[in-house]
C-alpha cells in the first residue's frame, strides 16, 4: 500500500475511535427542576459581561491608568457604582471610538514618511523637495 493510503486508514481510524468515545457521553441528557431560589441566587453573582469592565481587568490598562496617577481600584468601585444601563451607553461608545488614535497624527505621519521618501530620491511626489545625490549613479527607483 502507498503512504498516502497508511495516512487515509490511519486518520478514519482515529476518528472512529474518537466518535465511540464521544458517544455515550454525547447522547446523555438531564433535566431536573430548579427552584426560584437557585435562579435569584445565580442571577444576584452575575455580572453582565462588559467591554469596560474586561479592559479594566487588563494588567496593561491598570497598569496605563497607575502611570497616569488614577488608582485602578477606585476606578473599578466608580464603575461598579454605575447601573447597567450607564454601563451599556459606555459600552456603545467605546465601540465607536477609534482604534489607533486620531485621524490627523495618521496623517501627518503618511505626510513625513512621503517627504523623507521623497528627500531620499525613492519617490518625486513634492515638487519643491530637493533630492539627496547619491554619488554618480542615479536612483533605481526612479
Amino acid at each position: 500500500m502507498s503512504l498516502i493510503l497508511v495516512l487515509r486508514n490511519l486518520v478514519v481510524l482515529v476518528l472512529i475511535a474518537g466518535l465511540v468515545n464521544l458517544g455515550p457521553a454525547a447522547s446523555t441528557a438531564r433535566a431536573e427542576l430548579v427552584t426560584a431560589a437557585a435562579v435569584a441566587a445565580n442571577v444576584e453573582t452575575m455580572t453582565p459581561a462588559s467591554p469596560l469592565r474586561a479592559a479594566l481587568a487588563r494588567a496593561e490598562v491598570r497598569a496605563e491608568l497607575r502611570q497616569l496617577g488614577v488608582d485602578p481600584e477606585e476606578v473599578a468601585a466608580r464603575i461598579a457604582s454605575l447601573s447597567d444601563a450607564e454601563v451599556a451607553a459606555i459600552d456603545r461608545r467605546l465601540g465607536e471610538l477609534p482604534a489607533g488614535g486620531s485621524l490627523f497624527l495618521t496623517l501627518l505621519l503618511v505626510v513625513v514618511v512621503l517627504m523623507v521618501t521623497d528627500l531620499l530620491g525613492i519617490t518625486d511626489i513634492f515638487p519643491f523637495i530637493g533630492h539627496v545625490k547619491w554619488g554618480q549613479s542615479s536612483s533605481p527607483y526612479r
